[in-house]
């Protein structure tokens, strides 16, 4: 009896068994990476949301920033936690330079910084100048919240 045919199809087997496990440990790796990656920026697309967010509440008629009662997170619908902790909300009435603010307060010199887009760790921010009731004012919206959480 002539068993070489044998002999060579076992060989052959174990080299596409071994390029299988490689394959496999290939998806394994790469789908961890995946998972516990870098992370996604979302600062710029926060920003924006909360800047528009806060627009809409800001030019209705009834809700006026500065009065001393007034509560942004009742009136406009926003997380008082969310917002104190990685995000700037600044609104400027330019002709008394009179201010309404929430958030983190350095945030309004870290929005203008060159660094801000290689920086995940710096904020990025909205800003835009609006017409209200005869008045002009300012507003900066900023952002420093990304997709990636520490587990403590």
């Amino acid at each position: 009896m002539n068993k070489r045919g044998e002999v060579a199809g076992s060989g052959l087997l174990f080299f596409i068994f071994f390029i299988m496990m490689i394959m496999i440990g290939s998806g394994i790796v790469g789908g961890v990476l995946m998972f516990y990656g870098q992370g996604y920026d979302f600062r710029a697309t926060d920003a924006a949301g909360l800047f528009d967010k806060t627009l809409d509440c800001f030019v209705d008629e009834k809700n006026d920033f500065f009065e001393n009662e007034f509560d942004i997170y009742e009136t406009c619908n926003l997380n008082k936690k969310i917002l104190s902790e990685s995000h700037l909300i600044l609104i400027k009435r330019l002709s008394d330079n009179e201010e309404f603010f929430i958030g983190v307060r350095d945030y309004q010199v870290r929005c203008f910084l060159e660094a801000r887009n290689e920086n995940i760790n710096l904020p990025l921010c909205k800003y835009s100048e609006v017409m209200k009731n005869g008045e002009k004012y300012k507003i900066l919206v900023g952002s420093s919240q990304n997709s990636r959480r520490v587990v403590k």
